[in-house]
């Protein structure tokens, strides 16, 4: 019957695997504010450019320059607004790379003792075997002495 195997870092393993959970919901929400802020662009992209289609074809025969300073205004407003997106989506482009790395730590660590752990449940299977193969022979020894005992 073979014995349980028992890894003395199983603890430390467990805290390794929460950590690179950790590092990947961290990761995730970076990654997931950054599609946002990439979407807020894109429609304001879409708007600044409906905009100015309306603005052209108001600009045909009598021309609002009350419509055109409005524009003007909502345009400089919207391309400011665009403009602040794009910084912040450079500041969570650095915060996913930061993300990215402190996963792969995370994911290296955990890979690290899980190595140590297969090693060991290895070396324990390979012993295992071996008390096994010498506790049978210890058992076809007896079962030999026992025929050779009795054939006298």
């Amino acid at each position: 019957m073979m014995r349980r195997f028992n890894f003395p870092l199983e603890t430390l393993l467990q805290s390794n695997q929460a950590a690179e959970d950790a590092a990947q919901r961290d990761l995730a929400k970076v990654l997931r504010h950054r599609m946002i802020l990439e979407s807020q662009i894109r429609r304001q992209q879409t708007t600044i450019s409906t905009s100015k289609h309306q603005l052209a074809s108001g600009l045909r025969g009598r021309i609002d320059l009350d419509m055109v300073r409005q524009f003007a205004h909502y345009s400089g407003q919207a391309t400011q607004r665009a403009h602040q997106m794009v910084i912040s989506l450079a500041s969570v482009q650095e915060q996913i790379q930061k993300a990215q790395a402190r996963l792969a730590v995370a994911r290296r660590r955990r890979r690290a003792i899980e190595l140590v752990r297969q090693r060991r449940f290895e070396a324990f299977k390979r012993k295992e075997h071996r008390r096994e193969v010498c506790e049978l022979d210890e058992v076809a020894r007896e079962a030999y002495r026992r025929q050779s005992l009795g054939a006298v």
